[in-house]
């Protein structure tokens, strides 16, 4: 099993979010809908809600049984993978006016393949990344021209 502090290390000075913070965030997500989320369990598995961005439907959630997506070996050691993360579809979140900003700002800064950490590291101490064949989705980044973009900041300001 890879070690996924080594596939991913965690860059204190970059990350935005500290441990639990996500979870809070989708719990408070589900909360603006009214649910009830102290009652979420592995026998009361959070299902979505009507909120005001849209409706959502919980994908997966870490009160989720994980154990059919493990092979056979890796359930009699189940207790050393993280729970499944939350994962929320919200249908009409993007306007299509939306969607089309930001696939044009995409298509300006351009798309990069996804990589991950090669475990090693440059004579400075940044970690190098190498591209992968299990990842092969592309990325690009929200630059500041992005950033500023009236429609661009409506979508950012929903999102925080």
């Amino acid at each position: 099993m890879v070690d996924y502090k080594n596939r991913c290390p965690f860059d204190e000075d970059t990350n935005v979010f500290d441990p639990g913070d996500m979870h809070v965030m989708f719990k408070r997500i589900l909360e603006e809908c009214g649910e009830d989320t102290s009652s979420y369990s592995s026998e009361n598995l959070p299902v979505g809600c009507t909120h005001p961005y849209g409706e959502i439907t919980v994908i997966s959630s870490p009160y989720d049984d994980m154990k059919p997506y493990l092979s056979k070996k890796d359930v009699q050691i189940m207790d050393e993978f993280s729970p499944l993360p939350w994962m929320l579809l919200i249908e009409g979140f993007l306007s299509d006016e939306e969607c089309d900003q930001l696939i044009s700002f995409g298509n300006t800064t351009g798309y990069e393949r996804s990589s991950e950490y090669s475990g090693d590291f440059d004579i400075d101490g940044t970690p190098t990344f190498i591209e992968s064949d299990d990842r092969t989705s592309e990325n690009t980044f929200c630059d500041d021209e992005c950033s500023d973009d009236p429609i661009v900041r409506g979508v950012l300001q929903r999102m925080e």
